[in-house]
């Protein structure tokens, strides 16, 4: 009588890749690691297709830009984006600008908002704010 032993050849391998994984995502950014530069939950969004369609509609998004990365949270399907190096302007503003995306934040008394240009079926997106009230 011949004993089978269920064991897995590949997790060893797969074990390795997770840990090199994580390892890359701590590795990405040393000097901007961890650093939220901005942090907020939509109230209205607004987005053009290519075709010249504007949607407006209101959402609650988390709006997270950490490290060199760019999350959007729609429930459904998040948005990401990576390699974002932001640049600070006087007025607290922040810009990013590349051949493909184009992303535009603004900190304002009257609610934060973000505006990014992705390369796709949507050609503009917008994110607003809406300030809550302090007693």
């Amino acid at each position: 009588m011949t004993t089978y032993y269920d064991t897995d050849e590949r997790l060893p391998r797969l074990a390795l890749y997770a840990m090199l994984t994580v390892l890359m995502l701590f590795a990405r950014c040393p000097k901007c690691r961890a650093q939220v530069h901005f942090q907020f939950n939509t109230s209205t969004v607004v987005m053009v297709d290519t075709a010249g369609q504007m949607d407006v509609g209101s959402a609650s998004w988390p709006v997270i830009a950490s490290g060199d990365s760019l999350l959007i949270g729609c429930p459904a399907r998040p948005l990401l984006w990576h390699r974002i190096s932001w640049v600070k302007m006087d007025d607290g503003s922040l810009h990013f600008l590349s051949p493909y995306f184009i992303a535009h934040y603004l900190p304002g008394p009257g609610g934060q908002s973000l505006y990014i240009r992705p390369m796709g079926a949507i050609r503009e997106m917008e994110f607003y704010e809406k300030p809550t009230k302090k007693i």
